[in-house]
C-alpha cells in the first residue's frame, strides 16, 4: 500500500471498541457512516463511487495462478489448495485466497488465508485438513476449546494457514429484515440447525432455549454472531 500506514482493531466489533469507530469516522471520515434501518445501527461503509477495486478470494486465487508465485509463501498457499482440493474433491474453482496474499501486503510471518466457497464444499474440506494430519501432512491448532472445535487453523510446511467458508450467492437470503436490540440475555438453547455456523455472520438455529440471567425475551429461533471466533463452534444437538 505504498507509504500508507494501515491498523485494524483486534476486536473490530465488540461493544467497547465500535462506538469508538464509529465516532472516530463521525469526525474524520462520515462519508464511510451509513445508518442502517434495517440493523438500527450506525454502520462503517465504502460509498459505492469511492470503490476503485474489489478484491474477491476467488479472482484473487484465479489471478495468483495465472501469474504463479512470486514468493516462498504464496508457492506454500498453492500447494495448500491443490492439495485440499485433491483430497477433498471440491473443485479448485470454489477455492479463494484473502488476507495478505490477496492485497499483495505479504510478508516474513504472514498467514495463508483461505477462503472455501459452501457450505457442504466447506464441510468436505474440513474433513480433508482432519485425514491431513493423521497422515502427518500437515498440523491443526488445537490452543482453546473453541480451536478444538473449528479445526480450521494448522501450520503446512512451516507456514500458518486458516481455512474459512464464503457462502456462494444462493446461499445469501434476500429476505428483507428489520432488528432491534431489546436488552441483554444470557440463554442455554439446543442447537437444532449449524448449516450456516461457518459463515460470517455465523447463524445457529436453535430451540427450546432457557433463560440463565437477564429478563425475559421473545422466543429465540436464531443465535446471530458477527464475531469470526464463534463461527462453527457449535453442532446439531449441542447447547
Amino acid at each position: 500500500m505504498g507509504d500508507t500506514a494501515l491498523l485494524r482493531p483486534v476486536e473490530l466489533y465488540s461493544p467497547a471498541t465500535y462506538p469508538r469507530l464509529v465516532d472516530s469516522f463521525r469526525r474524520s471520515f462520515p462519508e464511510y457512516l451509513h445508518r442502517s434501518e434495517e440493523l438500527g445501527r450506525w454502520m462503517i461503509t465504502v460509498p459505492r463511487d469511492l470503490i476503485k477495486d474489489v478484491y474477491r478470494p476467488d479472482l484473487q486465487l484465479e489471478r495468483l495462478m495465472g501469474r504463479g508465485a512470486s514468493d516462498l509463501l504464496e508457492e506454500k498457499a498453492l500447494d495448500l489448495i491443490e492439495l485440499l482440493s485433491e483430497a477433498s474433491g471440491v473443485p479448485l474453482g470454489c477455492f479463494g485466497v484473502h488476507g495478505s496474499i490477496s492485497l499483495g501486503t505479504s510478508h516474513a510471518g504472514s498467514d495463508v488465508d483461505l477462503s472455501v466457497y459452501g457450505s457442504p464444499h466447506f464441510r468436505e474440506v474440513k474433513r480433508a485438513l482432519v485425514s491431513l494430519e493423521a497422515e502427518g501432512v500437515l498440523g491443526l491448532s488445537r490452543g482453546d476449546r473453541l480451536e478444538r472445535k473449528r479445526l480450521n487453523r494448522g501450520v503446512f510446511e512451516g507456514e500458518r494457514f486458516v481455512v474459512n467458508a464464503t457462502r456462494l450467492f444462493s446461499e445469501m437470503s434476500r429476505v428483507q429484515r428489520r432488528y432491534r436490540p431489546l436488552r441483554p440475555v444470557e440463554v442455554e438453547c439446543l442447537c437444532i440447525s449449524a448449516d450456516e455456523s461457518m459463515f460470517r455472520p455465523a447463524i445457529y438455529g436453535v430451540e427450546g432455549c432457557s433463560i440463565e440471567s437477564g429478563e425475559g425475551v421473545v422466543p429465540v429461533s436464531n443465535v446471530v454472531s458477527m464475531i469470526g471466533t464463534y463461527r462453527d463452534v457449535v453442532s446439531e444437538g449441542e447447547t
